[in-house]
């Protein structure tokens, strides 16, 4: 019996070119496991990001570099942020992301390095510049190098302070040394030369003023001092050449002018300046005024006595003569309507000589009387 015909069924894989059947499940795991290693990646940047953020603490900044701090803090963890892919994996822009957040986080550590050195610097300074005795002694350079280190520190021009830029000028010439050269030159008082009273009348005052003159011993000795001053003590000197230094100001005119009153003439040199400043301390006064009530020579008192006697003399006179042209004018309008002139020229002549009486022996005694009144009345009011 024939056996019967069995058809073989295709294999699977007719189509498959004898390749063989690969396991979708290994690659979707490793796909994953890829995407989880780059997540570990990415999540191990962001802490380690995270961690040099933490580091950034203002303590022991100075507050004006604490809040730039806190800002410069918040843009890096931002920029971070936005570009964590690039971060966690330089090849994606060949580590231009990571530089820049580096170059952001080390200059925020300069900062902080550098306001922490601020506020060394402060206290370091703190007593100086408290003290304006020792403030105003700083020379300009060191005070240019404090002002450039207090600036905040993302100021352009902050540039770091140290200890040693502090300079101080030399000692200026104070209160004390004032005090001792007054002292030594106050032996030095000269004379007095008074001009003649200036007279004011109508308040019946006199003015006089005085000039201190000097001796040539004197005035070699101002000199002496003054050259030994600018020799010796520093602040004196810079003082003298400061006045020096513009020949044109007002300071170097007024030292002049006192020179001249002392001397008699400009200031030639250094050692006439140093002088002039010494003389500038001068501890009495170089002119004096005084105002009191006018004072008259007896000559003086006596014709001013005279005066006021014929002053009045000359008043009564006028008084007499107008009366005595008020009659005759009465006694001419009286002949003229009457036609009595001859009496009336009569009468007018009488009145006339009633009004310039001959003087006697009594009226001259009578004046000098009065001159002598006069006179006393003048001595006074002295």
């Amino acid at each position: 019996m024939a056996q019967p015909y069995q058809i073989t069924p295709l294999p699977r894989n007719l189509y498959s070119g004898g390749a063989v059947v690969l396991n979708p499940h290994p690659i979707a795991q490793t796909y994953m496991n890829l995407l989880a290693h780059r997540k570990a990646q990415q999540d191990a940047t962001m802490r380690y990001m995270n961690e040099l953020g933490s580091r950034l603490t203002p303590q022991g900044m100075v507050d004006e570099d604490a809040k730039s701090l806190i800002q410069k803090k918040n843009d890096f963890q931002d920029y971070v942020i936005r570009n964590k892919d690039a971060i966690s994996n330089t090849r994606i822009d060949n580590g231009e992301a990571w530089s820049q957040s580096m170059r952001m986080y080390n200059d925020m550590l300069g900062m902080i390095a550098k306001s922490k050195n601020k506020a060394a610097t402060l206290q370091y300074l703190k007593p100086i510049l408290d003290n304006p005795s020792r403030s105003m002694l700083l020379t300009n350079e060191s005070r240019d190098a404090i002002h450039r280190g207090l600036l905040p520190v993302t100021d352009p021009d902050h540039k770091d302070f140290t200890p040693d830029q502090i300079h101080f000028k030399d000692k200026p010439f104070d209160n004390r040394d004032i005090a001792e050269l007054q002292h030594a030159i106050s032996g030095y008082t000269g004379s007095m030369s008074y001009d003649s009273p200036v007279r004011d009348e109508k308040t019946g005052t006199q003015t006089t003023t005085g000039h201190r003159i000097f001796g040539d011993n004197e005035k070699l000795g101002f000199q002496h001092i003054a050259n030994n001053y600018y020799q010796n003590h520093p602040g004196f000197k810079y003082d003298v050449d400061n006045v020096m230094s513009n020949p044109q100001s007002q300071d170097y005119q007024a030292h002049n002018d006192l020179f001249k009153k002392v001397y008699g003439r400009d200031m030639d040199g250094t050692g006439d300046v140093a002088t002039a400043y010494l003389l500038s301390y001068y501890p009495h006064s170089f002119e004096t005024s005084k105002s009191e009530k006018t004072v008259y020579t007896p000559e003086e008192k006596k014709k001013m006595a005279l005066d006021i006697a014929q002053g009045k003399a000359n008043i009564n006179l006028g008084l007499a003569k107008q009366k005595s042209k008020i009659n005759v004018g009465e006694f001419k309008e009286k002949s003229d309507i009457t036609g009595q002139r001859q009496e009336t020229v009569h009468k007018s002549n009488v009145d006339y000589n009633l009004a310039h009486p001959k003087p006697t022996k009594a009226a001259k005694d009578d004046t000098d009387k009065k001159i002598e009144q006069a006179i006393k009345d003048i001595f006074k009011k002295q």
